[in-house]
């Protein structure tokens, strides 16, 4: 009986070390970095790791120092170790009208439009419409023309990002 139990406690452990229990994927490590233009911190810049060999991707949004930390399935858990293209983006948005101009509410005079009267479904049909654009160079956006690769190790990882219009 006591053979059985110190048996399968042994297994139960063995599983636990080895990472069979409880696991949700290959292990992650930490990986950080800063992401500057022309020398300046990027605030609210996307991040993204994307493996070259397939698999999970990483992805971090930058502070206003331009600091990311890089997230796969739980919030600041890292990156896979591996070869990774490096993508980093900052969409913002951009509207404009249903009628395709942009404009903004200080130019809009409501009654230019409508000189009988405010109609809320007419306005309704109005509705601004956002369009995102990425403030930052395209090309560092792009899986294919980044320029930006980075390979995660076992251990932490530190990976600065300097952009150039």
């Amino acid at each position: 009986m006591m053979n059985r139990f110190v048996h399968g406690g042994l297994f139960v452990l063995w599983l636990l070390l080895s990472g069979c229990v409880g696991d949700d994927g290959p292990r992650t490590y930490p990986v950080r970095g800063t992401v500057t233009m022309d020398g300046k911190p990027v605030a609210g810049a996307t991040v993204s790791f994307i493996p070259e060999e397939g698999g999970a991707s990483a992805v971090g949004v930058t502070d206003e120092s331009g600091k990311y930390e890089l997230t796969t399935r739980r919030k600041g858990d890292g990156a896979v170790v591996g070869r990774y293209k490096v993508t980093v983006a900052k969409y913002e948005a951009q509207y404009e009208s249903s009628a395709g101009s942009s404009e903004t509410h200080a130019d809009y005079d409501i009654s230019d439009e409508y000189p009988d009267g405010y109609d809320e479904y007419a306005e309704t049909q109005k509705a601004e419409k956002a369009k995102a654009e990425n403030a930052l160079p395209e090309k560092y956006a792009s899986p294919r023309n980044t320029p930006f690769t980075a390979e995660v190790k076992e251990g932490e990882n530190v990976f600065d990002f300097a952009l150039e219009k």
